[in-house]
């Protein structure tokens, strides 16, 4: 979030009295760049790759990815840590990702692609639509298995950032309310999503 000067900071480093309360650009640059670098080495160390680029207006930090063969499909996942600029103070982290059905498709076609956090794009009715295992029968039998596997793999792969985010962000903000008109307040989280999940850690001997 965004930092402004202090009175502690002012008297500390004698600056000008008139800085207090005034936004601090160096400051605030110090602890983003802190934060993302703490981040991604937290990424790294649970089988993330380093990026650096853009997703849209989004930076692009960290992704993940991952294949595998079920239900007679193959399918490849994609997931991506992101920082978002601009929203309330200095910047959000978040996720996006696609899952890409490689064993579907055609040569004029490509593979079909979906947005791993989109219910709408991403469900039971796309195997089927899409024709996934090149079975139509196939398809229906196992489209509610395909999905529950690819969702327990994406809530999997979402934890694993979520606990990153939590242990090196300044500050967590749950959704508080949805209006009509599409305008959503959030809160601030007093505890911290990493320490209910390692407070569910058994206790490692001394």
């Amino acid at each position: 979030m965004n930092r402004y000067y202090t009175k502690e900071d002012v008297e500390e480093c004698d600056l000008d009295p008139e800085l207090e309360g005034e936004f601090d650009e160096f400051g605030t640059e110090t602890d983003y760049d802190f934060s993302k670098q703490n981040i991604v080495s937290g990424l790294q160390a649970k089988g993330w790759e380093d990026y650096d680029g853009y997703e849209g207006d989004a930076r692009v930090i960290a992704y993940k990815d991952k294949s595998l063969v079920y239900g007679g499909c193959e399918i490849s996942l994609e997931i991506k840590a992101l920082v978002r600029f601009g929203y309330y103070e200095g910047a959000c982290m978040d996720l996006s990702g696609k899952v890409t059905i490689d064993s579907a498709g055609d040569y004029w076609t490509g593979s079909p692609e979906y947005d791993m956090f989109d219910d709408g794009d991403f469900s039971e009715f796309s195997v089927v639509d899409d024709n996934w295992t090149g079975n139509a029968g196939l398809d229906h039998l196992q489209a509610k298995n395909i999905i529950k596997k690819l969702n327990a793999i994406i809530e999997d792969l979402r934890n694993e950032a979520e606990y990153v985010f939590s242990c090196y962000c300044g500050e967590e903000l749950a959704v508080a309310y949805h209006c009509s008109n599409g305008e959503t307040g959030y809160s601030r989280i007093e505890k911290r999503l990493y320490q209910e999940v390692d407070e569910t850690k058994p206790n490692k001997a001394a």
